[in-house]
């Protein structure tokens, strides 16, 4: 048995992220659009109103205040109601370069426009799969305030003209990305004590989660160049405590299950009739179709070209 903040602080790991500052006019609002990935929102100037589109009223935030949409819902960042709505499309990959990427979304693009500024990172996790985003263990959006009373629970306070500060020049993006993170954590923490009041709720199983999110990515993707070690990686494990965990929950080791994944899904392929061996071999993982012929031949008893052509000889596969 483990407690739900094992699964929002041990379980949840994050592989990467990368920041925005953006700079949002009076009369402009955004749809934020980060495809399932967590994002955190720390007001550095300003105010906004943040808001899950087609949800509740939307939360009004000021400077030093935060908002994390943590399974990535679709939501809205608004200098004012009925505003203007452009959308933006996050996601991990850096733009290149050593500073934060800024980004200005202007009304009329007049030189004094007011501006709200947002630092925004979307991050992306480990064992944050369908299998872990069915627990939706918290709020989807959760607001904490600054330097006054509101939201869900209370920020942690900052220095926003320092932070801005930070956001120039060689080293920004590194400097701001830890800050995010810090406010990440302190984002969930703040969650599971608010609702639980830190009580530990029962959650069993929590290596059967994790073994289910593999075998979901394996059967995703056969086709990928899968290692024990990615495999590990991508739940949040050791190599060896997956490996193990793995044999315990499955009955077999990560690489014979792949195999036998692959395997099948190329049988079916074959029964299509439409794919060549070598298309097929392609499409479960072998870039070589001598190697997937010794494979295939290894597990079903029969080559993939004779199975292709029929025979009779589909009693003999194993199911």
């Amino acid at each position: 048995m483990s407690g739900l903040s094992e699964i929002l602080l041990h379980d949840l790991r994050v592989l990467d992220s990368t920041t925005y500052l953006i700079e949002i006019a009076e009369g402009c609002s955004l749809n934020i659009v980060s495809g399932g990935r967590a994002v955190l929102h720390v007001v550095l100037a300003g105010t906004i109103e943040v808001g899950l589109v087609g949800g509740d009223a939307p939360v009004v935030l000021q400077a030093g205040d935060t908002a994390t949409c943590f399974y990535g819902d679709h939501h809205r960042l608004a200098f004012t109601p009925n505003a203007n709505v452009a959308s933006l499309s996050l996601d991990c990959r850096a733009s290149g370069g050593d500073e934060v990427e800024r980004i200005r979304v202007p009304s009329d693009g007049g030189a004094r426009e007011r501006f709200t500024t947002v630092l925004t990172t979307i991050f992306s996790f480990a064992h944050v799969t369908p299998a872990a985003y069915s627990i939706r263990a918290g709020l989807s959006l959760w607001c904490m305030a600054g330097a006054r009373e509101g939201g869900h629970g209370k920020a942690l306070a900052i220095d926003t003209e320092q932070i801005l500060e930070d956001c120039q020049g060689p080293g920004s993006r590194g400097v701001i990305e830890i800050f995010a993170n810090l406010m990440l954590i302190r984002s969930i923490r703040d969650m599971h004590r608010s609702l639980w009041n830190d009580r530990e709720m029962p959650v069993w199983a929590p290596s059967a989660r994790r073994i289910a999110s593999a075998l979901l990515a394996i059967h995703a993707q056969p086709e990928r160049d899968w290692t024990v070690a990615i495999l590990a990686r991508c739940v949040g494990l050791s190599r060896s405590c997956f490996a193990s965990a793995f044999a315990d929950e499955v009955g077999m080791t990560p690489i014979a299950y792949l195999n036998q994944v692959r395997m099948k899904r190329a049988a079916q392929l074959l029964q299509s009739e439409r794919f060549a061996v070598a298309d097929v071999s392609r499409r479960v993982g072998y870039r070589v179709p001598s190697s997937f012929t010794r494979a295939f031949t290894s597990y079903h008893g029969v080559s993939p070209s004779l199975f292709a052509q029929g025979a009779g000889l589909e009693s003999q596969i194993r199911q």
